[in-house]
């Protein structure tokens, strides 16, 4: 909750039930620091960030990473005002949305695309909150989602919700910066965003990029085990002259090392 990135490798994590090891011995964060979520992935995934003021821009994790126990400061705060969003991880850019929710109950939707990718910093302004009722905390970004092709965006209120296909969200899509358009009465104090995933939508091309990669790491394995086997005949076949001489020992030779 201070804007700070950590990085840990996943393995050196361990594999275990029950609450796991203290980070603290990993990591050193600042008195009163919060973290705010965890994220695993490639170096290349893209992750959307961004505070309650409205600003953010897009990052990757490996410009998250840092091996500085005290962490790696990456999303500037203005004041205490200031509280970071939860982080949506970005798979896919193609046809993505996202969509943002202020505590006044103005929806706005804009393309994924028109979000800056940056190292560090403010981002730019998504939404536009103003200054003066956001000091006031009488504004502020709520809530945001990314809302992928073909899927779609359910809204709750309360008990109440409200579902919006992709295709009714390109028709409410507008530019980066506005306010946004306001929402039917008894819908406006949104409690939570979610999205509902099609049949055959982005979700079949994320699990396609996956088994590809199972495919590849298969691959490699297998080229590993072969190199292995063949690495053993050698060694046992360099070994089998001296046992001509009556070292009756030359397998147990081999396995001591």
């Amino acid at each position: 909750n201070q804007g700070k990135s950590y990085g840990l490798s996943a393995h050196d994590l361990p594999s275990a039930r029950g609450h796991g090891t203290p980070l603290t011995g990993k990591i050193s964060c600042d008195q009163g620091g919060v973290f705010t979520d965890i994220l695993l992935g490639k170096p290349e995934t893209q992750v959307l960030l961004g505070t309650s003021r409205g600003y953010g821009f897009i990052t990757t994790l490996e410009k998250m990473e840092t091996k500085n126990k005290n962490g790696k400061a990456l999303l500037t705060l203005n004041s205490n005002l200031d509280k970071i969003l939860r982080a949506n991880i970005i798979p896919k850019t193609e046809g993505a949305l996202l969509a943002m929710v202020s505590k006044q109950g103005n929806l706005l939707i804009i393309d994924v695309s028109e979000i800056p990718h940056l190292a560090r910093g403010k981002g730019n302004k998504l939404i536009n909150i103003s200054k003066k009722d956001f000091e006031k905390k009488e504004d502020c970004l709520k809530n945001w989602i990314v809302v992928y092709k073909d899927y779609s965006l359910i809204l709750h209120a309360g008990k109440r919700f409200s579902r919006y296909k992709y295709k009714e969200l390109l028709d409410l899509k507008m530019s980066r910066a506005l306010k946004g358009k306001s929402l039917p009465k008894g819908y406006r104090a949104v409690t939570k965003l979610e999205v509902e995933m099609p049949k055959g939508g982005v979700a079949e091309d994320l699990d396609d990029d996956l088994d590809n990669d199972m495919d590849e790491n298969n691959d490699i394995n297998k080229n590993l085990d072969k190199n292995l086997d063949k690495n053993l005949d050698d060694e046992i076949v360099q070994i089998k002259p001296d046992n001509k001489k009556g070292d009756t020992n030359f397998k147990k030779d081999l396995f001591d090392d």
